[in-house]
């Protein structure tokens, strides 16, 4: 079925001699004469617009594979990227149970990318990565989840933001909603609280917009400020590493711009981390607590009881939302949190972002 929406990988790279057998290239499955056997939970690369993954695949396929007993797809090419027609090819995906890897140009396709989502589950959770906010903007692709009633949202957290590019009144109106926003100062000083933001993630969509112009030229908005190609590939293994994630995709992407390949490579390597998240798996999102040690504690002020719970498999921590939880938000009951966060709870303080959680139930 899936040979109806993509196009095979280009021979160039099927037959690459330049390969040798430690390399990525060798050691995928790849779209050529015949479409591959995929089964369920396999992560597959996709291409949304095929100069922009080509040349992606250039530099990917050139890497080390170092992900034993993983198997990875590279699917090729969607025939065609208009919204209508990937809203038929990326359930399709979903139903098989397929994590998708989208690579494109065009940034505004993360809202099909979102809107396949809400064709599949409700109460949604979005993680962009951005140096801007698209909403109420001329980028405006965010317009339509923010603001409408049907778009299934829950959640929205958004990383890497720059204050200089933020309207105030946007930010205001989306921390009254409960929405998340870490400035690229915050993410920069303390990368590794966006562990848990990205471990909460149902999708994830970024923009090369986050990386700083040296990292990545061939961007739709150069910035000389931004996130360096290490920062987006830690936070994309992160996001790799979720259990909850169930499709990523990179925009932004000009390769007609790309004159030395730099951005090529930056992409490949920050693609080549998130699936090294991917690999690193365990399996330890809680649906139940087994395999979970519990902590419960009382902080001063409050009337609820507080219950930790950390993983025995990976030591990553979550917080049990004390309110009654609708059938629908069940999967989102856990809250991931950090170690820190479970100490600062036992000595008295409960962090702002999950008084603002708690209001989202």
């Amino acid at each position: 079925m899936l040979e109806n929406w993509l196009k095979p990988v280009a021979p160039e790279f099927r037959d690459d001699t330049r390969c040798k057998d430690f390399h990525f290239g060798k050691n995928i499955q790849i779209h050529g004469a015949e479409m591959p056997q995929m089964q369920e939970g396999q992560i597959a690369l996709i291409g949304l617009d095929e100069d922009a993954a080509n040349a992606v695949r250039r530099e990917l396929y050139s890497l080390s594979f170092a992900f034993k007993n993983t198997v990875i797809t590279d699917l090729g090419n969607a025939r065609r990227t208009e919204p209508d027609f990937l809203l038929q090819l990326i359930p399709d995906l979903f139903k098989s149970k397929i994590i998708p890897v989208f690579i494109g140009k065009d940034a505004g396709l993360a809202l099909t990318q979102y809107k396949a989502h809400r064709l599949m589950k409700s109460a949604i959770n979005l993680t962009v990565i951005d140096e801007k906010i698209a909403y109420q903007s001329d980028e405006n692709w965010l317009d339509y989840v923010l603001d409408n009633s049907r778009s299934k949202l829950f959640h929205f957290s958004a990383l890497g933001m720059q204050a200089h590019f933020l309207p105030p009144a946007v930010v205001d109106s989306l921390t009254d909603r409960r929405h998340e926003i870490m400035r690229l100062g915050d993410v920069r000083a303390e990368i590794q609280n966006t562990e848990p933001i990205l471990r909460n993630a149902d999708t994830l969509v970024f923009n090369l917009a986050a990386l700083k112009a040296s990292d990545a030229p061939a961007q739709t908005n150069p910035s000389p400020s931004g996130l360096t190609s290490e920062e987006s590939c830690r936070l994309t293994r992160y996001a790799g590493m979720s259990e909850k994630l169930t499709a990523a995709g990179f925009y932004g992407f000009l390769p007609e711009n790309d004159h030395a390949g730099q951005t090529a490579k930056t992409l490949a390597q920050m693609i080549w981390y998130f699936l090294d998240g991917f690999h690193n798996r365990r399996n330890d999102y809680p649906d139940s607590t087994d395999n979970m040690a519990e902590y419960v504690t009382h902080i001063p002020g409050y009337d609820w009881q507080f219950t930790f719970w950390r993983s025995n498999k990976t030591g990553r921590w979550w917080l049990q939302v004390p309110l009654k939880t609708k059938k629908n938000l069940q999967r989102h009951r856990l809250i991931p949190c950090t170690y820190s966060d479970y100490t600062r709870a036992v000595n008295g303080e409960l962090p702002e972002r999950f008084l603002r959680a708690f209001e989202r139930f």
